[in-house]
């Protein structure tokens, strides 16, 4: 058995995953984009984001790559349930006698600057496992689930199944009495 983390490259797709941190200092996309260049455009035709959250969606414009007022104050509300988008219209900066304009949609998602976490590491987590009577020998699964903010299991779900009926209907159930340090945010949860 492995124990994944979430991934927290700035470059995994379809979502680039950023932190509160960061949402609070960007004053461009590219504050919250790195791969976004602003040298790579030419002539900006439209900058729309748009913020999903719980199903109420807004949206704002800008001119070019700078964060306007109403964008600033739509992105000081969001929350880790919600999806930002930027969808950017433009001609590319380049020397081709055809120019055509272009998109570019950037998916951002946020997560916490500290991930959750079980005391001790996976070492631990591996102990405690076994000695909740789960095979010292555990077969290969994966599972999903959700660290509270009070560090419970909760959403838990096997994603991959290891072939072992009896370890896969043991497993979802030692990992639920298992207590986490839960996400949080530099100051906090």
């Amino acid at each position: 058995m492995k124990v994944y983390g979430l991934e927290t490259s700035p470059y995994t797709w379809p979502y680039a995953h950023i932190t509160f941190d960061t949402l609070k200092e960007a004053k461009t996309i590219t504050d919250l984009y790195s791969r976004f260049q602003s040298k790579w455009v030419a002539t900006y035709h439209s900058v729309k984001m748009t913020c999903t959250c719980g199903g109420n969606i807004q949206t704002a414009f800008s001119k070019d790559e700078v964060l306007t007022s109403e964008q600033l104050q739509i992105l000081t509300n969001v929350t880790e349930a919600c999806n930002i988008q930027f969808t950017i219209e433009y001609t590319p900066r380049n020397n081709l006698k055809e120019n055509p304009r272009k998109e570019m949609v950037i998916d951002l998602s946020l997560i916490p600057i500290f991930e959750a976490s079980y005391s001790g590491g996976y070492s631990e987590l591996y102990k405690w496992l076994k000695s909740q009577g789960l095979k010292t020998d555990f077969p290969y699964s994966k599972v999903h689930f959700t660290i509270s903010p009070t560090g419970n299991v909760s959403n838990l779900t096997v994603i991959e199944l290891s072939g072992d009926p009896l370890f896969e209907k043991e497993l979802p159930s030692a990992l639920a009495k298992t207590k986490w340090t839960p996400a949080r945010e530099g100051s906090g949860i």
